[in-house]
């Protein structure tokens, strides 16, 4: 797949311009944060 085929049309208060689109998965990433001898409830 080239750039030109990942690029969307796009429109801010009627000016036209181009960005590059995007697919994955939405919302946060998560870091888990594990410490040994830690009481989980």
């Amino acid at each position: 797949m080239t750039w030109r085929t990942q690029m969307q049309p796009a429109t801010f208060r009627g000016a036209g311009f181009l960005v590059k689109g995007h697919n994955g998965e939405a919302g946060r990433r998560l870091a888990v944060h594990e410490y040994p001898e830690r009481d989980l409830f």
